[in-house]
């Protein structure tokens, strides 16, 4: 009788696994990828929803007229700090509140605003993410003290929902009857020295590397906060003129940084999206082409949801 032997089972060889191996790196890659990419996508879609909000909050409370991004008292003819667009919209914007130039001044500086920070007798602040807060927490329903409490409300330091007598950063004020309510309601835990930045990671300077920003650290990476920039503070200018930020400069459609600019007749809100850096601005590489560079992922309320490197100008 003729008995077969038992089949033996055949393991894998060497190449089969690392075939194996390699497949599953490929997939997984791939899938890292998509992943990756969608938490970026959800990203760019929280800033562009926060960039639009602040858009129509500006919209909605300053009809009349825009604010303008520039809180410096410099004059636009003469000398007389009185002519300045910081200095002319207050005016208009609160007829009850007896402006000069030096209770604008103090007020502002009672607030947070120096605007001669070196003591040189020229004014030198100029931050359009500062801006952009400071016109969009609202105003003290005082017709002729408008800006009182105003750099409260700019840092978050709002109520006092834990009964302790005093207001604490990450609190929001809402039983005061006399403060008006915000033009856009910020979260206040990303209301940072005045600036308020988008939810994409770690922004700030850690000096104790501990991961995380505290109050007493320097804070380093202002560019990164939305940016608010009207058109009437550079509609026009010659280059050499128009207003910079970090290096940054308004948006222009063609090829003169002069101008014309998006949003011709309102402003700009701009944020450095997913890579963290500003870019320069000004004009795109050529007419008709879309912004490269640090610029590409810039994310802005005129782009219609994409990024600058994706717009181009219909």
């Amino acid at each position: 009788m003729k008995f077969e032997k038992p089949n033996k089972r055949r393991a894998f060889t060497l190449v089969e696994m690392l075939v194996v191996v390699v497949i599953i790196a490929i997939l997984m890659t791939l899938v890292s990828a998509a992943v990756f990419r969608a938490l970026e996508t959800a990203r760019e879609s929280a800033i562009f929803f926060e960039a639009n909000g602040m858009h129509a909050g500006l919209q909605t409370n300053y009809s009349n007229g825009y604010p303008p991004a520039d809180l410096r008292l410099i004059p636009v003819s003469g000398y007389d700090p009185t002519t300045s667009a910081l200095y002319r919209f207050v005016q208009k914007r609160f007829p009850r509140y007896p402006i000069s130039e030096a209770r604008l001044r103090q007020d502002l500086l009672d607030e947070g605003i120096d605007l001669d920070s070196d003591n040189d007798g020229v004014d030198d602040f100029y931050d359009p993410g500062v801006s952009l807060v400071f016109w969009l927490v609202g105003f003290h329903k005082d017709p002729a003290d408008p800006f009182r409490d105003h750099k409260k409300r700019m840092i978050g330091d709002w109520d006092d929902t834990n009964t302790n007598g005093t207001w604490d950063a990450g609190e929001l004020r809402t039983s005061d009857p006399d403060l008006a309510d915000a033009y856009y309601a910020f979260d206040v835990d990303r209301l940072i020295k005045g600036r308020y930045f988008p939810d994409i990671g770690n922004l700030y300077d850690d000096d104790n590397d501990n991961g995380q920003w505290e109050g007493d650290e320097a804070m380093t990476d202002e560019k990164l906060a939305f940016l608010y920039i009207d058109a009437s503070g550079y509609r026009g200018l010659a280059a050499a003129t128009v207003l910079t930020f970090n290096g940054f400069k308004p948006y222009r459609k063609n090829t003169s940084d002069a101008g014309p600019h998006y949003n011709d007749d309102s402003f700009q809100i701009v944020n450095c999206g997913r890579d963290k850096k500003l870019g320069t601005g000004g004009k795109p590489p050529s007419d008709g082409q879309p912004f490269t560079g640090n610029d590409s992922d810039n994310i802005t309320n005129f782009s219609g949801g994409s990024t600058m490197g994706e717009f181009t100008e219909k």
